[in-house]
């Protein structure tokens, strides 16, 4: 079971929370935080795709609702080098979570991300959820390790 579909626009990293001072009303200075409206508009658009996918996939409530391991397929394409890949995840995913189409991010086992930089191309945000069922493999250490016939360092255990 997969949920796929395609979000239209530039994609929007997760941008840091912006923090401004303000005044109580007991007259004490406080700070107050609040994401930016490019992010915001970003994860909404993420969110209302998503929410239209699931829709369209009823199926996919079951595992939304579920607590199974998940691989969540990212790629973006943007028309300039804007943000770094771990914040176009995060907004992404950010924006899933606010849709329900997955109740928890903790949930989310493995993600294989991508980033294209094309002027030309459509600017979109291509996303597919599965569950993850397949075992994982072992640690990536180890099978380097045994791939190249290295040894771990004495007191480490192998």
């Amino acid at each position: 079971m997969r949920l796929a579909f395609v979000v239209p626009g530039p994609p929007v990293p997760s941008e840091r929370v912006r923090k401004v001072p303000f005044r109580k009303r007991n007259g004490k200075l406080g700070i107050r935080g609040f994401t930016p409206p490019r992010s915001v508009e970003y994860m909404q658009r993420v969110e209302a795709f998503a929410r239209s996918a699931m829709q369209q996939t009823p199926a996919w409530r079951a595992i939304a609702e579920g607590k199974e391991p998940l691989r969540v397929h990212l790629h973006f394409v943007r028309a300039k080098w804007l943000g770094d890949l771990d914040n176009l995840q995060k907004s992404a995913i950010d924006g899933l979570q606010k849709a329900g189409v997955l109740t928890n991010d903790n949930r989310i086992v493995q993600i294989l991300a991508s980033v294209h930089t094309d002027k030309t191309a459509k600017h979109r945000t291509e996303i597919i959820l599965e569950r993850a069922t397949r075992k994982q493999p072992g640690a990536l250490w180890k099978t380097l390790a045994i791939l190249h016939g290295w040894t771990p360092p004495k007191g480490i255990a192998a």
